[in-house]
């Protein structure tokens, strides 16, 4: 029933995934993903990540420690 051919050419998996005479919807929806929908997920993931760490880095730091240069008062 499937027929698969394998290739040592890896460009030509590359170029037949965007060939868009042979399935231009697909390529087109593809194509709108990589270029609006996979950039701002991964801005997201990255802002997300970095606002943890800030988080997590401001609870840490926020504690103050008593010295002994503070305690003469």
């Amino acid at each position: 029933i499937f027929k698969f051919q394998f290739s040592r050419n890896r460009i030509g998996y590359v170029y037949r995934a965007f060939d868009f005479n042979n399935s231009p919807l697909r390529v087109t929806i593809q194509t709108t993903l990589f270029i609006f929908f996979l950039p701002v997920l991964i801005m997201f993931i990255l802002w997300n990540l970095f606002r943890l760490r800030r988080a997590i880095d401001v609870k840490i730091t926020n504690e103050r420690e008593e010295s002994a240069g503070n305690m003469m008062a």
